[in-house]
C-alpha cells in the first residue's frame, strides 16, 4: 500500500502509525506495527498532558520504550527482570499529582500502569524508571486499566472476573470491588470531574464512584466495546 511509505516520516518510531483523532482528555489509543503483509497491534498510550509530549510503546518481548512526541527520540527503555516470561495485556499513564509535578511540567512522566495475561498489575514511576507497585487481586487477564481523578487511585478490569477493583496505589491494597456482572469490562473510564465510572462489555453501565451503584446502562453490541470517552463537561 501507497500509504505505508508516509509512516517513515512520522514522528513516532519507525513502523508506528498512530490513528484516528486524539482529543485532549485521551490517553490510550490503538497504534499498529507494520511488517511487509502483516499489521499487528501494538499496546501503546500518549502522556496525560494535554500537549501528549511523551509516548510509550511496548514491544513484542514487553519491553517500555518511552518516546519525545516532538523530536521522536526514543528517552529510555525499561524491562522486568522477567518480561520474556509475561505478556502485558491493558495499560494506563496518569500524571503526577500538582504537588510532586516540576514547575512547567505537563507530563513529568508519572505513573504507567500495565497489566498482566496472568492477572498481576505492575506500576513504573517512569521519572525513577523503576516498579513501585505491583498489585495482585484477578484470577485472569487484565482487560482494562483506568486512573481516578489522581494517580493514588486506579480501577483494573478481567476478561472473566465480575468484579471492578478499585486500588490505592500509594499502599498497594484494594480499597474496593464494584459487582458489574457476568459480562465483565473490556474498557473503563473515570469522567472528567472524577465521580463516574463508564464500564463498557457488550453494553455500556455508568456507575457513581462515592456508593459503588449503578446509575444507568444503555447500548447492546454483538462484539465488547473496546474504547469509549466522556465529553469534557462530563
Amino acid at each position: 500500500m501507497s500509504g505505508f511509505g508516509k509512516v517513515k516520516r512520522h514522528p513516532f518510531p519507525l513502523g508506528i502509525l498512530r490513528t484516528g483523532h486524539i482529543a485532549a482528555r485521551e490517553t490510550k489509543c490503538i497504534v499498529f506495527e507494520l511488517h511487509p503483509g502483516t499489521m499487528k497491534k501494538v499496546l501503546s498510550c500518549f502522556g496525560p498532558g494535554q500537549a501528549h509530549s511523551h509516548f510509550v510503546t511496548i514491544t513484542p518481548d514487553n519491553r517500555i520504550r518511552l518516546y519525545d512526541t516532538s523530536s521522536g527520540s526514543m528517552l529510555s527503555e525499561l524491562n522486568e527482570s522477567s518480561h520474556l516470561a509475561i505478556t502485558y495485556t491493558a495499560i494506563a499513564w496518569s500524571k503526577r499529582s500538582s504537588a510532586k509535578r516540576k514547575r512547567g511540567d505537563d507530563t513529568n512522566c508519572g505513573l504507567l500502569a500495565l497489566g498482566t495475561d496472568k492477572g498481576h498489575i505492575v506500576i513504573w514511576d517512569l521519572a525513577l524508571g523503576r516498579v513501585v507497585t505491583k498489585l495482585s487481586g484477578h484470577s485472569s487477564s487484565i482487560t482494562s486499566l483506568t486512573f481516578g481523578s489522581t494517580e493514588e487511585t486506579l480501577f483494573s478490569g478481567a476478561s472473566s472476573d465480575k468484579t471492578i477493583s478499585q486500588w490505592d496505589t500509594s499502599t498497594g491494597k484494594k480499597a474496593s470491588e464494584i459487582n458489574v456482572g457476568k459480562r465483565g469490562t473490556s474498557w473503563l473510564e473515570v469522567s472528567p470531574n472524577g465521580t463516574n465510572l463508564l464500564v463498557s462489555s457488550t453494553s455500556m453501565r455508568l456507575y457513581d464512584l462515592s456508593s459503588n451503584e449503578k446509575l444507568s446502562k444503555f447500548g447492546k453490541y454483538t462484539k465488547h466495546v473496546r474504547q469509549a470517552t466522556f465529553s469534557h463537561d462530563g
